[in-house]
């Protein structure tokens, strides 16, 4: 398949995820709100969601009520419990972690940021929606060499248990 006719049928594809993307931003405090509660009801059984009362979260004042704004630190105790296979630590017990991003640690320790099927799948539907908008306003974008600036691949990685 010639590689335009293959971009055109990608962003044919995209364009769907970019229409409803959209038609949610018309009602973007409802949309908030569900996506909120959804995240709650798949994590109100973890000993985070626990703590904090999920199970009686109704709306986003009981959240912020329940969850007080903290840092990172407030949370490594449950993640590292998760890297040591404890997922239901802080999240719900169907959660799958695939792999644990390791940031920079410019201002302290490196932080391992969990990476879940769910984590996955709304940062791909980001995407599509970025690159559906960029091949309609920029066609002839995707036909040219591009730099990509990533951290180094080798740093780390965490995966269940396993650390390498």
């Amino acid at each position: 398949m010639h590689p335009n006719l293959l971009l055109e049928a990608v962003s044919l594809w995209a364009s769907h995820w970019t229409r409803h993307f959209l038609k949610l931003c018309h009602r973007p405090v409802e949309t908030l709100d569900k996506t909120l509660m959804a995240k709650i009801r798949r994590n109100q059984d973890s000993d985070f969601g626990r703590k904090h009362h999920f199970a009686d979260v109704r709306s986003v004042s009981d959240f912020r009520a329940n969850v007080p704004v903290s840092d990172y630190e407030t949370v490594r105790p449950y993640i590292d419990r998760c890297i040591a296979g404890e997922t239901t630590a802080l999240f719900g017990d169907r959660t799958r972690i695939h792999m644990y991003a390791l940031t920079s640690g410019t201002h302290s320790r490196p932080k391992h940021i969990p990476v879940t099927t769910e984590f996955l799948d709304e940062y791909q539907k980001g995407w599509r929606v970025w690159g559906a908008r960029t091949h309609r306003d920029h066609p002839t974008a995707f036909r040219h060499r591009m730099l990509q600036i990533t951290s180094s691949w080798h740093e780390e990685y965490k995966i269940g248990r396993a650390h390498v």
